[in-house]
């Protein structure tokens, strides 16, 4: 496991405190230039004006860029060893820290074939997750899905909105059971701010019906994941229905079948959760 710190040529993205395009080209060219592309093709839908823009630029606030910073850095520290330890793997991953066009927070993805976690500082100071508590749910989030890929049998292939909507609950859930084994701590949300985790629990049984009734339209259930969208003005619930998904397997399966369950397996946890 590499780690990946771009964090001295971030100045170069700004100019008197306003984000440059033509600066964060030249500082992707002398730090990812592979990457460069993936980036920009992710964001490729958005409105650089009014969506991109704007997080950018706020992105140049210097005493939360060495915040976040300082909190990377502690995270990673001896993290390959940790992933043994409570994993007991090796996870084959590099970890960056960069300055990305809004392409998210975390984004677990791969770079020339070589699997990655990308962690975009301008998405973490919108988020304000510079704490080490917020770093720690990011990355061990994000580890959490290429160690589900690294030891499932098979890809999936997704064709149909049910099939999107059932792979996502129980990706996320893994992943936040990674976190969870990672942290030694059950129910790990980073989300958890305020109400969120009691609010979460008071309306699982609702919220887990209410996931079924879209899967089974074929409706679109992207408002239960995400910052940017929301159910009954909750972000992320989708992370806690995910988790309750992966932990109710667990009471009948050993990690390995459960890192491995089919689009079958998963709908009939998911209605058993529901009913």
């Amino acid at each position: 496991m590499n780690i990946i710190d771009t964090f001295k040529g971030v100045d170069g993205c700004f100019e008197n405190g306003v984000f440059s395009k033509p600066g964060w080209e030249r500082y992707m060219e002398t730090y990812l230039p592979s990457a460069k592309k993936m980036v920009e093709a992710d964001v490729a839908e958005y409105h650089y004006e009014t969506d991109i823009l704007p997080v950018m630029n706020a992105a140049a606030d210097t005493e939360k860029q060495m915040r976040l910073h300082t909190s990377f850095l502690k995270v990673t520290e001896s993290l390959a060893q940790k992933i043994k330890d409570a994993l007991q793997v090796e996870i084959d991953a590099d970890i960056v820290l960069y300055m990305g066009l809004c392409n998210g927070a975390g984004w677990a993805t791969k770079i020339e074939e070589k699997p990655v976690v990308m962690l975009g500082m301008e998405k973490i100071i919108e988020l304000d997750w510079m704490d080490e508590q917020s770093m720690i749910g990011l990355i061990y989030h994000e580890l959490g899905h290429i160690w589900h890929k690294q030891l499932r049998i098979s890809d999936e292939k997704l064709t149909t909105q049910k099939e999107k909507s059932l792979w996502q609950l129980y990706a996320e859930g893994v992943a936040m059971y990674a976190e969870a084994l990672l942290t030694g701590r059950k129910h790990f949300f980073h989300q958890n701010k305020g109400d969120w985790l009691c609010w979460c629990d008071e309306n699982r049984s609702r919220m887990f019906r209410e996931y079924v009734r879209l899967v089974q339209a074929g409706e679109s259930t992207r408002h239960f994941f995400g910052d940017w969208l929301n159910i009954e003005g909750r972000s992320d619930v989708g992370y806690y229905l995910g988790e309750e998904l992966v932990l109710e397997a667990l009471k009948t399966m050993p990690v390995e079948k459960v890192l491995n369950l089919s689009f079958d397996e998963i709908e009939t946890l998911l209605l058993r959760l529901a009913a």
